[in-house]
């Protein structure tokens, strides 16, 4: 765990407010009693704690749904009626707690820690001022709820649910993202083969191809290669297929595009590489996994 951002969280500008408010009106009417104005007294030590509580519950999703900032704490919160903005957490963890694995060790600290802080603080009642006093013990107390958040963001996959803010999520729409784009490519493509635009749709996946990461090249490739294939246009698997090798010797995916050739002789087109220089390059990859017949056909379109 991040240690320095699990402590700074509960410091955060939001709750900072409603530590500072609550400490300090807690301080100001002093300890509750049952005499008296002390019943008065008692209402809103009950109300603010209660308020306190609910904000620790949402700090504690907050943490285990991966969010960086706290939400201030709107007063229709403190209704027990209101829903937080997040599900409570707890039943997950209460669930599964050895799913927390090694989390355990560091969460056992940190509370320790919480409890130390707030006893010494306590024992020392006649050094220390009330607001201080009363500051600390939510702040501890708001520290031990981020800490099992923490943890639960941690241990996400073992808990069986996936936060808000994961690196899971983030690749899922990331994905989503891709595959819209992708589907709009090949629709914009579709329809400049169909127009027999073959130069224009060769610029038009060159610029596709060129904004791809490394790590997407070998899948890309086979996905435009499948469709156009389906597509039953030997001109534009012609004019096109050696656009995506170009694209997959540039990331040293060689054998990829040694591939797409082969699928494209399936489909009765003989791709020629772009270049004699891959052409060579694919011939001599060719000889070496064992395709002759492939190897002297691309060695031949070399010279």
């Amino acid at each position: 765990m991040d240690w320095w951002k699990l402590m700074a969280f509960p410091l955060r500008l939001a709750s900072l407010l409603l530590l500072l408010l609550a400490s300090a009106l807690l301080a100001f009417v002093g300890p509750p009693s049952v005499t008296g104005l002390g019943l008065l007294v008692l209402v809103v030590w009950v109300t603010w704690l209660w308020i306190c509580w609910r904000y620790a519950a949402l700090l504690l999703r907050c943490m285990a749904e991966g969010v960086t900032e706290p939400p201030a704490f709107a007063l229709e919160m403190a209704n027990p009626f209101e829903s937080l903005p997040y599900q409570p957490a707890l039943p997950i963890v209460l669930r599964a707690p050895l799913a927390l694995g090694a989390c355990w060790p560091g969460l056992l600290v940190v509370w320790g820690l919480c409890a130390a802080a707030v006893l010494g603080v306590a024992a020392g009642s006649d050094v220390w001022p009330r607001w201080p006093r009363y500051a600390l013990a939510i702040y501890c107390w708001w520290l031990a709820a981020c800490a099992l958040g923490a943890a639960m963001h941690r241990q996400r996959a073992a808990l069986g649910y996936v936060p808000v803010n994961s690196p899971e999520r983030a690749a899922a729409v990331s994905a989503a993202l891709h595959e819209q784009q992708r589907k709009r490519l090949l629709d914009e493509l579709y329809q400049q083969v169909r127009m027999q635009r073959y130069r224009s749709s060769a610029e038009l996946l060159e610029g596709w191809l060129a904004a791809l990461q490394p790590q997407q090249a070998e899948d890309e490739a086979r996905q435009v290669f499948g469709q156009l294939c389906r597509w039953d246009d030997r001109i534009a698997i012609t004019r096109l297929t050696p656009t995506l090798v170009s694209f997959l010797l540039r990331h040293r995916l060689g054998h990829v595009g040694l591939e797409l050739i082969v699928g494209a002789e399936r489909q009765g087109v003989a791709v020629q590489p772009a270049t004699p220089v891959e052409a060579k390059r694919l011939a001599e990859l060719a000889r070496r996994t064992g395709q002759q017949r492939l190897a002297e056909r691309l060695a031949g379109s070399a010279t």
